[in-house]
């Protein structure tokens, strides 16, 4: 596990991109889920079409509704903790009492 971590962290991960320029293996380097040029690791990350309607907009939805439970509860607008991981909707609006 920590050995993956590490790699993913020097960007050392088994892509076609990665085959190709670094291993010089005779591989095409197109994505494998989208068959868009370049399959790097910022490519699965970030801009993958596959990807991007569920895997990728999970994971910025889970990362906005971390960062808005937080701001709401640091200037008062939660009593209380809010489980961010849990899949609940967001309120559109909150006030408080100012």
């Amino acid at each position: 596990m920590e050995a993956s971590l590490l790699a993913i962290q020097d960007g050392v991960v088994w892509t076609r991109n990665y085959q190709r320029i670094v291993a010089k293996t005779n591989i095409v380097d197109v994505c494998r889920l989208c068959g868009e040029p370049r399959e790097t690791l910022s490519h699965l990350l970030s801009s993958c079409k596959f990807l991007l309607g569920t895997v990728i907009k999970n994971r910025h939805d889970d990362c906005a509704r971390a960062v808005y439970y937080a701001v709401a509860k640091k200037i008062g607008l939660l009593e209380s903790e809010v489980r961010w991981w849990v899949k609940t909707g967001v309120h559109a609006v909150l006030e408080n009492d100012e």
